[in-house]
């Protein structure tokens, strides 16, 4: 059976990403960030994940190891453009992410504490054809989309039987 084709469970997930939590790859399809290509039919039973999800969990991983919050990486996965893209399985395409440093402040005593990354803005452009529309001596980061894909092919090689 081909690597495309096939449902993949909750202990694929977790050797494929071994830094994901259990209960984080739960949470995530609870709060509609990731949808199983199967849900399970009752208490105990099993959610099969499709190898579109795998490429999803992948980015979703990215996007929180870069520093994002997850209502920051669930406005990108669930942006329409992005959606698309996954749907029709086209994996060869980058985000440009543009981070800008917020100033936190206590709300007790108003005082500066911390300072922290925020997302400002976001763009989605096909690998070999980025030409930036953000400003490029801004903070950012490069999620490329084709490399989490072979990230994930040479896993399901390795580690899935």
């Amino acid at each position: 059976m081909r690597m495309v084709n096939r449902k993949y469970y909750h202990k694929d997930v977790l050797k494929i990403f071994p830094d994901i939590k259990p209960r984080s790859l739960i949470h995530w399809a609870e709060i509609g960030l990731i949808t199983p290509s199967e849900e399970p039919g009752n208490r105990g039973g099993k959610r099969g994940y499709s190898y579109s999800n795998l490429i999803t969990i992948g980015l979703i991983r990215q996007l929180l190891m870069h520093g994002l919050d997850i209502r920051e990486a669930r406005d990108i996965i669930l942006h329409e453009e992005v959606q698309d893209k996954l749907k029709i399985g086209n994996y060869e395409w980058l985000f440009h992410i543009e981070l800008g440093l917020l100033l936190a402040i206590d709300r007790k005593d108003g005082k500066p504490f911390d300072l922290i990354n925020a997302l400002v803005n976001w763009e989605i452009c096909d690998v070999g054809e980025y030409k930036p529309n953000i400003d490029v001596t801004a903070s950012g980061l490069f999620v490329n989309v084709a490399y989490i894909k072979r990230f994930v092919d040479d896993a399901l090689k390795n580690y899935v039987a």
